[in-house]
């Protein structure tokens, strides 16, 4: 016996063409917000690196007041003085955190820009052929030594003894760590050099720089999309376009005339 107050439903049916509407729809939204997303996500990559570069002022900071206001130097490796050892220096301090990889002096940054592919050395030998990592992390220190531009951070006086911030013209808008250029970007399995010394050396996707080895010293102005991460003396982070960088924000003495040829010349002047 059928009730005769039950209706009979009937099953939901979609059409071909529906169901194409439904995923075009679909399609179209996941267009529209990917870019987004990615966009997101680079920003919060930027935060980050900016973070580091943050943490690492203030290791900078307690260095400088450990050390009777001298930055970190250290006079080996012939004509390459200066920062070329500064993560091991603050380390040694603890200044920053670091973590040393197996019995060799080769240090894996635990500070480090999220965007940069990063491998851990292998008992300090490398990893497998085929693989790439940053040696020392992802930063670099500056250590421009050409005394007619003005010298860095290893090379402040004429008698190349390092530099103290009182030596520093204008902290707000000098450089002392930039990010290295990212080694998934070139052809070399790693790229070991940690500090720069010429306008040369600024990469940027808009002026590529060949990559001639693993000591290629390049900073890149374009490591988050077409802008980067610089830690200034005085501790803060700026985060300029690739078109904004100048020279002189490198160079002790150029600062001290800020009209002058070289503290105006730019990356794309090389």
């Amino acid at each position: 016996m059928k009730c005769s107050t039950c209706k009979r439903v009937n099953p939901v049916r979609f059409t071909l063409i529906e169901l194409l509407v439904v995923i075009a729809i679909i399609a179209i939204l996941a267009s529209i917000l990917m870019p987004a997303l990615s966009s997101a996500r680079e920003r919060s990559k930027t935060s980050s690196c900016a973070n580091s570069l943050k943490q690492l002022g203030i290791g900078f900071a307690s260095y400088l007041d450990s050390q009777n206001d001298w930055y970190p130097y250290y006079e080996g490796y012939g004509d390459n003085k200066g920062t070329i050892a500064w993560r091991e220096q603050l380390g040694d301090a603890k200044c920053v955190p670091y973590r040393r990889v197996g019995k060799s002096k080769l240090l894996s940054d635990v500070l480090r820009c999220p965007g940069h592919e990063y491998k851990d050395i292998d008992s300090g030998r490398g990893v497998k052929p085929g693989n790439s990592y940053d040696y020392q992390g992802t930063y670099v220190a500056n250590n421009v030594q050409a005394d007619w531009v003005g010298w860095g951070l290893g090379k402040s006086n004429a008698n190349a003894s390092g530099c103290k911030s009182a030596h520093l013209y204008n902290p707000s808008s000098f450089v002392v760590l930039a990010e290295k250029r990212r080694v998934t970007d070139t052809t070399q399995v790693k790229l070991t050099d940690h500090w720069f010394d010429r306008y040369a050396q600024f990469h940027s996707t808009a002026n590529p720089i060949a990559t001639s080895s693993e000591w290629s010293r390049q900073i890149d102005l374009s490591a988050h999309s077409d802008r980067a991460n610089y830690l200034c003396a005085d501790g803060h982070v700026v985060n300029w376009s690739f078109n904004e960088v100048r020279w002189g924000n490198f160079c002790i003495l150029g600062l001290r005339n800020p009209n002058s040829w070289v503290a105006t010349r730019t990356y794309m002047d090389r």
